[in-house]
């Protein structure tokens, strides 16, 4: 489907989201790919500052890219796979079915 041919009305589709509420918070498709893009970038960082923390280089790496071999795969499944029934739900105020990035144990 792609980006181009995902109208506002498909995301809607989703359970729970009417054309007017999505509107309410996105004025259009570009404004509602910024906010998913945003918090991508927010749960990265979320994800390299939790790795780091505490740990040498070494060992904030290995947690890093292990924290990374399981966001990436579902990011991917949220957004490119599953996109159109959850772009509106990752930016929406409540969050896509309470999921967020992977937490880094110690």
């Amino acid at each position: 489907m792609g980006y181009h041919a995902t109208t506002m009305g498909e995301i809607v589709e989703s359970p729970g989201f009417t054309k007017p509420a999505l509107y309410q918070y996105f004025p259009g498709k570009v404004d509602l790919f910024a906010a998913v893009a945003e918090q991508a970038r927010q749960e990265l960082k979320g994800i390299l500052e939790r790795s780091y923390a505490g740990r040498d280089i070494k060992a904030g790496s290995a947690a890093l890219f292990d924290a990374l071999l399981h966001y990436v795969p579902r990011f991917n499944e949220d957004v490119l796979r599953d996109g159109t029934a959850c772009l509106a739900e990752r930016a929406s105020p409540h969050r896509c079915s309470g999921r967020t990035g992977p937490g880094i144990s110690g």
